[in-house]
């Protein structure tokens, strides 16, 4: 028996918020490190784990690395839980409909 919409939807958010959890903190140091050395600025990091460590030093763990993840959950929850959720909804829905068949690109496409 297929999942509800709602069910669907929920399941997709708790997901994408726990990829946030891990990715985030990998976005910080990219954004960090692509605003080093602005202005003509000695270079702050030599690498990403020499970013990683001087910004849990400077900031500490929440304030630093996971600064605006509450954004990112946010993000997933609402974004995140609607696609995922009515693309599943929907491709299932195809299926019933089409007698079991596979969908193929062009109806995976509009799906979502």
């Amino acid at each position: 028996m297929a999942e509800s919409l709602p069910k669907r939807m929920v399941l997709s958010g708790f997901a994408g918020m726990g990829a946030a959890t891990f990715c985030h903190p990998l976005d910080v140091i990219r954004v960090q490190m692509q605003v080093d050395a602005e202005g003509g600025a000695a270079r702050q990091y030599r690498n990403t784990l020499d970013a990683a460590v001087k910004i849990v030093r400077r900031e500490g763990l929440r304030r630093g690395l996971y600064s605006g993840l509450t954004a990112a959950y946010l993000r997933q929850w609402t974004y995140g839980s609607c696609r995922m959720g009515i693309f599943t909804f929907l491709i299932d829905h195809y299926k019933q409909t089409s007698g079991g068949a596979t969908p193929s690109f062009a109806v995976k496409l509009a799906c979502g």
